[in-house]
């Protein structure tokens, strides 16, 4: 899931050292969890699982947990038998990082304290 955030002032808040700081600690938790749900046949596809931070002129502007196996798309959405390949068979969606993303967000609950 990508938000895109277009108020200078929220911008703003997101470099502050504390949320930067929960962003990081969520992102590692998220990472994980990933790698428990993670397939480990052959162990290529958790080998790929890492937090990758992104900067734009020198902050820190987000942070998130990537897969960078090849078969990693196959194995979060899965993959429908194909025609073309004889020996091809369906390949279930596992949703690994959603389902690791999605433990992780229902934990979190605002403060009702700064509510309008």
């Amino acid at each position: 899931m990508k938000t895109e955030i277009s108020d200078e002032r929220v911008k703003g808040l997101l470099k502050t050292p504390g949320v930067r700081k929960h962003m990081n600690h969520v992102a590692r938790e998220v990472h994980r969890t990933a790698t428990i749900l993670a397939p480990k046949r052959t162990g290529h596809y958790l080998a790929g699982l890492e937090v990758v931070r992104r900067q734009s002129r020198g902050t820190e502007d987000s942070v998130f947990v990537a897969a960078k196996d090849f078969k990693s798309h196959w194995i979060e959405w899965g993959a429908a038998p194909s025609p073309e390949a004889h020996r091809f068979r369906p390949f279930p969606a596992r949703h690994v990082l959603e389902r690791a993303t999605r433990l992780h967000v229902r934990k979190f609950k605002p403060s009702p304290r700064g509510a309008v």
